[in-house]
């Protein structure tokens, strides 16, 4: 429970300072997708699950409010990039789990 409460405080304040430089400094934020994968690695798929939906909302919000510093063409590739950061995150989880329990059975 304190490995979720510490990516949670990550993936906030990665977001946070994000929004306060205002700009990425390439196209994509590279950081918030490294945290999010970090989340779907540590932790249950629902927590992880939440946390990418709620960057998700967070950017259709700012996108649909013209408040974001993305371009129509990042957020093409972000919000895709968001599932795929997720995606490899989970696998890393499953295949954890599958070694572990390789290990058990041997």
């Amino acid at each position: 429970m304190l490995v979720e409460g510490l990516l949670w405080v990550l993936v906030i304040g990665v977001a946070l300072l994000y929004g306060a430089l205002g700009s990425s400094p390439g196209p994509l934020p590279l950081a918030l997708l490294v945290s999010l994968s970090a989340v779907a690695t540590w932790c249950p798929p629902p927590v992880s699950a939440s946390a990418t939906g709620a960057t998700m909302a967070t950017a259709a919000a700012a996108i649909v409010t013209g408040n974001g510093p993305l371009t129509p063409d990042q957020v093409l590739a972000f919000l895709p990039s968001l599932v795929a950061a997720w995606s490899l995150g989970y696998s890393l989880r499953l295949n954890r789990v599958r070694w572990s329990s390789l290990k058990e059975q041997a």
